[in-house]
């Protein structure tokens, strides 16, 4: 099996994070099947309905949409921390779902996210404070309907430190998107340089590769 975006052989072992205090439902599931089954097959597999916008690409994930009508121009500080990592995810879905060839590509808001190399998870458990125990190794379950393309994580974390940091036009925001949805690389982005209050300073995150996957999991055995 190949990946949706770049290409690439699918990892034999993928290697999730299955942490304690933000992924206790996934945790819950594990322990009584030993499996990880996305949202997206999830919630489709028994309806008809959902499962034939699955096989188009049209599912609409998006679980709230800016509100047009809001007076808060400029919100508090409390506001914009809260809207500023959804605000990128919306970005990125917006674009995936908006482009012929990206529109059948895992979504964020359904996918697993897996590592598929053990220097990749152990590099993000480093920057992130992941804790090395929570990590359990599985396999695809081929039986299983699956999609899967490989990524920069790093962008996300990128966009999400910038936040709204920078007002990036259209062009740049197409372009940011494209990258990050076709598997590139490092993505070095011109931003102002908040802690001086002059000039721009430029932030790259570097790469960390990660898989969006849409299927089912199987643990492996160790």
């Amino acid at each position: 099996m190949k990946t949706l975006n770049t290409n690439e052989d699918v990892p034999d072992i993928f290697y999730i994070f299955l942490h304690h205090d933000r992924m206790w439902t996934l945790k819950w599931n594990y322990r009584l099947t030993k499996t990880l089954t996305s949202a997206s097959i999830a919630n489709t597999f028994f309806d008809i309905d959902k499962r034939m916008k699955f096989i188009s690409g049209s599912v609409d994930y998006l679980p709230f949409i800016p509100n047009p009508d809001v007076d808060m121009q400029s919100p508090s500080s409390f506001s914009l921390r809260e809207v500023s990592e959804y605000t990128v995810d919306y970005n990125a879905e917006l674009y995936r779902r908006g482009h012929e060839e990206t529109k059948k590509y895992p979504s964020r808001f359904g996918c697993l996210y897996a590592f598929g190399g053990l220097s990749d998870a152990k590099e993000a458990a480093d920057k992130w404070n992941f804790d090395m125990n929570d990590l359990v190794k599985f396999k695809l379950n081929t039986a299983s309907p699956a999609r899967v393309v490989k990524v920069n994580m790093q962008v996300i974390s990128q966009m999400w430190k910038i936040g709204n940091a920078a007002s990036f036009s259209p062009e740049t925001n197409e372009q940011i998107w494209t990258h990050y949805w076709s598997g590139g690389g490092e993505l070095p982005l011109e931003v102002p340089n908040l802690k001086t209050g002059q000039g721009s300073e430029v932030i790259n995150y570097g790469v960390i590769w990660e898989y969006l996957i849409d299927g089912q999991l199987e643990t492996v055995d160790e």
